[in-house]
């Protein structure tokens, strides 16, 4: 079986080099392919991936060219994809080491599972540990069971619950359910857990698996919450769920009080805190 890991890429000079190596030669199982899908990166991103490729010429594959966008750099990867099996890793997030072969030989274990995920530690922007992603405040006050994968569950949510860096599915999933919603800026991966979870087998694993960094040039600041939790309604809506659920109306107070609290701390009326939307 072999292993076919898109990774979208712009101007990450600053954190790719860790995922190439992290996937190129931190693991335990050699029938790889990487594909890189760059939308013209003006930093140092490019002499990496050059550098890279004359390491791994055969593993290796990357394309620097204008996209419309993560949703179409990712989905040109997809296209381009070869192996049997599918991952996703964004140019500033990493696996942990030594996972493809526990990967391979799971899907090889359970011919009827056709994606799986597993743990995702969250990670600083010098690769120090936050948190447990599953260890969501949100998830606890909302009774959200995520040791077990159950679709209902994945309609009530709309990020997290299948945290992307630590997906993997067979390829074949493509000529059933298609590809990621170019029109979709935020939860591209959400609406297209909710396809896949329609008709095809998804199981989580108790595995660390990857990690998600968060920096401030991530789309997942808080500055964009409220594009996630739109997109997400439209998501949801479009395969069939409730237009509101009691997450997303958690999220949304959770919103609103730490707007709330910015507004206020900038009148002057509350003192600067550090406190950030949990």
């Amino acid at each position: 079986m072999r292993i076919t890991i898109v990774t979208p890429s712009y101007n990450q000079g600053k954190f790719i080099r860790q995922t190439l190596e992290n996937v190129l030669v931190n693991q335990d199982y050699k029938d790889i392919e990487h594909l890189v899908i760059d939308g013209g990166s003006s930093d140092e991103t490019l002499e990496i991936l050059k550098t890279y490729k004359a390491r791994f010429p055969n593993e290796l594959t990357y394309i620097s060219e204008k996209d419309s966008g993560q949703s179409n750099a990712i989905n040109k990867g997809f296209h381009k994809a070869t192996g049997d099996i599918i991952g996703w890793i964004n140019s500033d997030d990493y696996y942990e080491k030594n996972i493809f072969k526990y990967i391979v030989n799971y899907f090889i274990e359970n011919p009827n599972v056709d994606m799986i995920y597993g743990i995702c530690h969250v990670v600083d922007e010098n690769g120090n540990f936050l948190m447990d992603g599953e260890d969501s405040h949100a998830f606890k006050k909302c009774n959200i069971d995520y040791k077990e994968f159950k679709y209902e569950n994945l309609m009530d949510v709309y990020s997290g619950l299948i945290p992307q860096p630590a997906i993997f599915f067979r390829k074949k999933i493509f000529d059933k359910v298609g590809y990621l919603d170019e029109s979709l800026n935020f939860v591209m991966d959400y609406e297209y857990w909710l396809r896949i979870g329609r008709v095809f087998q998804i199981r989580r694993v108790d595995k660390l698996l990857a990690y998600f960094r968060t920096h401030r040039e991530a789309k997942t600041t808080f500055r964009n919450r409220f594009g996630y939790i739109f997109e997400s309604l439209k998501a949801r809506q479009r395969n069939g769920g409730r237009i509101i659920s009691r997450f997303h109306l958690y999220i949304s107070y959770l919103a609103i009080k730490t707007l709330g609290r910015i507004f206020l701390t900038k009148l002057g009326f509350l003192k600067e805190t550090n406190k950030n939307l949990q």
